[in-house]
């Protein structure tokens, strides 16, 4: 057991709190240590900028999936009569702020967006630059995240606002759903951000898999194809499905090639 002077502790920093609890938690003494010193951090440090500390949490973060913990998700098509005046209609712009099409024109229509504001809070929309319209350099995955990271830090700072995202990203802007998912891996997404489901499992976008549940290996061939090998029943099937990818358990990790073929490789030797 770690031991644990609780009336000595010198350092209140939360995410060193954090990092000690995610690292040297190992009974229940050592968890209450933790604990205690966590609620002595947030009793003696009143002017906690939560900012800051909610970006530092992020960095102690480590998942290919979002840390997401609402139980809904954007839908498909938002009206504006569906929504309350705090709630925030979330949009992928141009450099020049020209909302012509797509989510950018109903940002427009229903949601206050202004003509000319490239990014940003507008009316009761919020927008994201993910196309290049100066005839320069494209808008990359890079910059889109960084926008990701200011819109992140801006609905933490109004926490009376909820923020419905769209798609961003995969229309006009030609990104694939599942590059723009992969910038919501390792994030921590604040309560009052309601995502596309789609950017909640990035892990998905993969192409390799394993269950531990089913002690099964998955590889999706293509987007309505997917190989699965069953090391218990020694099976090795093709299924074709609709969308490949919902085929896929819930307890599904991302493995590499090799691990896949290799798994393959052991069931054969048994089949034959």
């Amino acid at each position: 057991m770690i031991n644990m002077d609780i009336n000595n502790l010198q350092d209140y920093s939360i995410v060193n709190i954090l990092s000690q609890f995610k690292t040297q938690i190992k009974d229940k003494n050592t968890a209450f240590g933790l604990l205690l010193k966590l609620k002595q951090s947030l009793e003696f440090n009143a002017t906690i900028d939560w900012k800051k500390l909610f970006a530092s949490l992020g960095e102690l973060y480590n998942d290919n999936k979002p840390l997401y913990n609402n139980a809904e998700y954007t839908p498909e098509m938002i009206n504006a009569e569906d929504l309350t005046s705090s709630d925030i209609f979330v949009f992928g712009s141009n450099t020049q702020g020209k909302h012509k099409g797509g989510a950018a024109k109903v940002a427009v229509e229903q949601f206050g967006a202004i003509l000319g504001q490239a990014r940003g809070l507008q009316g009761q929309s919020y927008a994201i630059v993910t196309i290049d319209y100066s005839g320069e350099e494209p808008v990359t995955l890079n910059s889109i995240n960084k926008e990701i990271d200011e819109f992140i830090s801006f609905a933490v700072d109004n926490p009376d606002l909820t923020f419905w995202m769209t798609k961003i990203g995969t229309g006009i802007s030609g990104y694939e759903i599942g590059e723009i998912a992969s910038l919501f891996g390792d994030r921590i997404i604040p309560s009052n951000i309601i995502l596309p489901k789609e950017f909640t499992e990035p892990h998905l976008y993969n192409n390799y898999f394993y269950s531990e549940s089913l002690n099964r290996y998955f590889h999706i061939k293509n987007e309505k194809c997917i190989i699965a090998v069953d090391i218990d029943s020694l099976g090795i099937n093709t299924l074709k499905v609709e969308n490949a990818r919902n085929v896929l358990s819930n307890d599904v990790i991302v493995i590499t090639e090799e691990d896949f073929v290799i798994a393959t490789e052991q069931v054969l030797k048994k089949m034959f």
